[in-house]
């Protein structure tokens, strides 16, 4: 009798439990856009920081529709790739990146292959 009390109890718990009804925006969803790069941090061997300002260029990555990213330098397209993101892992033509987006900014990280970590602005 305990035990079928204990079990009755458990399942009203898990039935009564509410699920979060607000639904975050996926980062296929997210990343359709603009974006400026504004500075990229490389950890190893030493810590390095880079910006338009000190290398003396700007990059842009325009997102669209899901599958084609344009890559611009200094206002010139460069080159049209094909984008995927499956869960974290971001793939734009032959290279991997984690990805995260907080806010309006994304950042791309290369970090578990000792790369830099990007951050880029939504405009």
């Amino acid at each position: 009798m305990g035990k079928l009390f204990v079990l009755v109890l458990v399942c009203f718990t898990i039935i009564s439990c509410n699920k979060n009804d607000t639904v975050e925006p996926s980062l296929n969803t997210e990343i359709i856009g603009q974006w400026e790069w504004i500075k990229s941090e490389t950890i190893w061997p030493t810590y390095t920081l880079t910006s338009p300002k000190t290398v003396g260029y700007s990059h842009k990555l325009d997102f669209i529709n899901g599958t084609f990213v344009n890559i611009i330098y200094s206002d010139t397209l460069q080159n049209i790739c094909n984008y995927s993101i499956e869960d974290d892992l971001m793939a734009i033509c032959d290279n991997s990146y984690s990805v995260k987006i907080k806010s309006d900014t994304l950042i791309l990280s290369q970090a578990h292959i000792d790369g830099p970590i990007s951050y880029y602005k939504k405009f």
